[in-house]
């Protein structure tokens, strides 16, 4: 797990975390590095394989995923990998305005919206 600074932004942003068995959790990240993010969540250890979902206006349904696993956990969080890893964390963060308020960082779609 290469974790390196020069690889990782802090920032604080809200994206969705979501099991493949369709258990969702909006979270905050803390680290987006290239090749994962930390997330404060409390996340059952029985997922693991997620996707993180972050705000993206620009693209065709608004949210860009994210496929991993959780490989790690603390009191505080989980440490997701991607399983491809990221250009730049920066570049992601510029284009899709994860920053903007007023933007719900919400996947697409009916049901999530009706569970909030």
């Amino acid at each position: 797990m290469n974790r390196s600074e020069d690889d990782c932004i802090w920032v604080r942003a809200e994206a969705w975390l979501i099991a493949s068995s369709g258990t969702m959790l909006k979270v905050e990240t803390r680290k987006i590095c290239r090749v994962g993010v930390f997330l404060e969540a409390d996340w059952p250890a029985e997922y693991q394989s997620v996707e993180v979902i972050f705000p993206d206006p620009a693209a065709r349904n608004g949210s860009h995923r994210l496929p991993g696993s959780v490989t790690e956990r603390w009191a505080d969080g989980i440490w997701v990998e991607f399983r491809r890893a990221l250009r730049s964390p920066s570049e992601m963060l510029m284009r899709s305005g994860i920053a903007s308020p007023g933007y719900p960082a919400l996947p697409s779609g009916p049901s999530v919206w009706s569970s909030w």
